[in-house]
């Protein structure tokens, strides 16, 4: 497992998700460099203020999105020096594991996402690492 610092959670959290007690908050490095992107993930206890550890998230990215659907977090987009990414990852803190869905129909990263009667929807975000914009909204159905 990835070793949790002060710098990876607090200096890069790229969404915080929570399903149930499960607090879940999947981050890259952040300061705004996109070589920074990690798979690290972390879930605080809410009664001890204490993080720990969980299954990283399969793909390594900063700049994500992530909503609540069904008890599970997911994860949208993201970007790294290798582009944009279109990925769809959902973890389940009940087995602490993630899966993978359809990709997106378009990559990118500094993203937006709201779940709301059974539909997430993803808005907005770069097409383009760094500075880009979009006025892209799309709706994901598991």
């Amino acid at each position: 497992m990835t070793r949790l610092t002060r710098r990876r959670f607090l200096g890069g959290v790229g969404a915080l998700g929570v399903a149930g007690m499960a607090r879940l908050a999947p981050a890259g490095e952040g300061h705004g460099d996109t070589q920074a992107a990690a798979r690290a993930a972390a879930e605080i206890d809410p009664v001890t203020n204490r993080w720990r550890a969980r299954e990283p998230m399969p793909t390594a990215r900063s700049g994500i999105a992530a909503a609540v659907l069904d008890g599970k977090i997911f994860v949208f987009g993201g970007e790294a020096t290798a582009g944009t990414f279109n990925q769809v990852e959902a973890y389940d803190p009940r087995l602490d594991r993630w899966g993978t869905y359809t990709p997106m129909p378009t990559a990118r990263h500094g993203l937006g996402a709201v779940a709301m009667g059974g539909r997430i929807y993803v808005i907005s975000g770069g097409p383009a690492p760094g500075g880009s914009a979009s006025a892209v909204n799309e709706i994901f159905t598991p």
